[in-house]
């Protein structure tokens, strides 16, 4: 819990760089469960379709499979980026 002054106002400021490294790692583990998901739904819906018409539903099926690929990569992509501390003034 975090303490707060008697004028009710909380801290200034960014959060301490864990605690932002980990709100992005819960993130990131969210985008790959949703991932996980839509991958699953998408081979549910290509298993139920395979076996009835040829192209039935087809486009219900790229849907989710294209929606689970874009969530991973935007879980990859911000695996790639690092937080970092603010940097000092140069005086150059």
């Amino acid at each position: 819990m975090v303490k707060q002054a008697i004028s009710g106002k909380g801290r200034r400021g960014a959060p301490p760089l864990p605690r932002q490294r980990g709100a992005l790692r819960v993130v990131q583990l969210t985008l790959l469960a949703l991932a996980a998901f839509l991958g699953y739904l998408a081979y549910r819906s290509w298993t139920a379709y395979a076996g009835s018409q040829p192209n039935a539903g087809l486009d219900e099926v790229i849907g989710l499979a294209l929606m689970a690929l874009l969530t991973l990569y935007g879980c990859l992509w911000m695996g790639l980026k690092t937080v970092r501390g603010p940097q000092p003034p140069s005086f150059d």
